[in-house]
């Protein structure tokens, strides 16, 4: 069990990698300030709803 999770750990980080070398060509600087756009709106989404929830 113990060897077989380090191996996937291992090609984890191998597709994660693969695919953020191959990314640079796929985003151009306006997908990525629109992809950043997107994912603050939905960081700052759950930081209202998780500050109105809040019991004091």
């Amino acid at each position: 069990m113990f060897a077989l999770h380090i191996w996937m750990d291992y090609a984890w980080l191998v597709l994660v990698s693969f695919l953020s070398s191959r990314g640079k060509v796929f985003l151009s600087n306006k997908r990525y300030k629109i992809g950043m756009i997107g994912i603050n709106a939905v960081l700052i989404y759950f930081g209202i709803t998780f500050i109105l929830q809040a019991k004091i």
